[in-house]
């Protein structure tokens, strides 16, 4: 543990030294992991970081990554129709009120409970 040593002096509290053990055995765990990370990336090659070993290994990758951003742009569209569809709701219930109607609140009551989660 090196820098991390745990002191098991009696000096401590039981509840400061859980304390102190719990960041020590945080620290070695994360500087064990980035050692591990930092020798695993330089031993190993992986797809589609620093040039292509294998055309059918980039090809995949490609058409994965195409599936996904058609994907992410699918859900992106939907999800602006409809908060579209709830602005143009909500500028319906302003211009009711801009107008002088006066009907309590229950037409903005209805609206906003039609309008679901924000």
């Amino acid at each position: 543990m090196g820098a991390h040593a745990l002191d098991v002096g009696h000096s401590l509290s039981s509840a400061e030294q859980r304390d102190r053990l719990s960041s020590d055995a945080v620290a070695a765990i994360v500087d064990w992991q980035i050692r591990a990370v930092s020798a695993a990336t330089t031993d190993v090659w992986t797809p589609g970081m620093a040039g292509s070993q294998d055309p059918l290994v980039e090809q995949v990758l490609t058409r994965f990554h195409a599936h996904h951003v058609k994907a992410a742009i699918t859900r992106l569209n939907d999800e602006n129709a409809r908060l579209k569809r709830r602005l143009v709701r909500a500028l319906a219930c302003i211009r009711l009120y801009a107008t002088g109607a006066a009907d309590g609140g229950s037409h903005a009551k209805a609206e906003l409970g039609s309008l679901g989660p924000a």
